[in-house]
């Protein structure tokens, strides 16, 4: 009488409820303000834009990743996200300059590994060329 049909319906309500709470947020997030200017160069946003009130938010279809340093005014600012996956930025009331950076997580890191890489290889090919010539 229960059988995986009933289950598989049941996760399908579940599913289309779920993408009905996105979709209505994605709506009320489409009726917000857009931005006065905006400049996007060599991983560099910047953003300029006005709250009229208190509790107004940015919202940017840029994917959320642990690479963003995002500061409004100057000042770091702690985002939001829409969906799991977009940014939401809450504004100050009055103008605002919103600025973002992204940098590769671990670019850092694995800069230093090729770099240690190709000291060894070249190390490695020193040392056997020494052993060929004895």
């Amino acid at each position: 009488m229960f059988g995986g049909s009933s289950l598989s319906i049941f996760s399908y309500y579940l599913f289309s409820a779920k993408i009905i709470c996105i979709l209505s947020l994605i709506l009320r997030l489409s009726l917000a303000r857009e931005p006065k200017f905006m400049q996007i160069k060599n991983g560099d946003v910047k953003i300029m834009t006005t709250a009229k009130e208190k509790g107004e938010s940015l919202y940017l279809s840029i994917p959320c990743d642990k690479g963003w340093t995002i500061k409004l005014n100057g000042k770091d600012v702690q985002t939001q996200m829409i969906g799991n996956c977009l940014y939401s930025i809450p504004l100050r009331k009055g103008k605002n300059n919103l600025s973002m950076h992204y940098r590769v997580p671990g670019f850092f890191k694995g800069l230093v590994v090729t770099l240690i890489g190709i000291i060894l290889l070249e190390i490695w090919i020193t040392v056997c060329q020494c052993f060929k010539e004895r």
